[in-house]
């Protein structure tokens, strides 16, 4: 039961605001790695998908980790991923 209302604290607006401003950063460095020399799309997707799901979780104020922030935008929020 301890576990279930941890993961329904709400996210404080710093924490939140935080991982949006992270999250524009991460996809500007991947938006500059995508195409430049060397090539790498494959890192520069990956660390846009980073860069997505940071932003992602700040806006939707998905409690944990932002790994979980894409899986959930296609569950239904009984079936929603949690990291605490």
């Amino acid at each position: 039961m301890a576990r279930e209302s941890l993961a329904r604290l709400e996210p404080l607006l710093f924490g939140r605001l935080g991982r949006v401003l992270v999250g524009i950063g991460v996809l500007y460095w991947g938006a500059e790695m995508w195409g430049g020399p060397g090539d790498d799309t494959l890192l520069a997707a990956g660390i846009v998908l980073l860069g997505l799901s940071f932003v992602i979780g700040g806006v939707m104020g998905n409690p944990g980790c932002e790994i979980t922030a894409l899986p959930n935008l296609f569950l239904p929020a009984d079936k929603n991923l949690h990291c605490v």
